[in-house]
């Protein structure tokens, strides 16, 4: 994974944040990110690959630990 970008779900109007990636993610490894602050539960998660394919996951509930896995 190349680029991370988060919203909270459902939010309009160009909602995307990029994640500050000090690095690449490697295949079949994994990451953690902090996400917002608050009390939001329910986020979007866009990732790019390096051959620059994205997949978007919708309502990731963080709150319940929930993750994603992307392939």
């Amino acid at each position: 994974m190349q680029r991370v970008w988060t919203a909270r779900a459902g939010e309009s109007k160009d909602p995307w944040h990029e994640v500050d990636m000090k690095y690449a993610i490697k295949p079949k490894s994994s990451s953690n990110f902090t996400l917002g602050t608050g009390d939001v539960c329910l986020y979007d998660i866009k990732i790019q690959f390096s051959d620059e394919v994205t997949q978007q996951f919708d309502n990731v509930n963080v709150c319940r630990g929930q993750t994603v896995n992307a392939t």
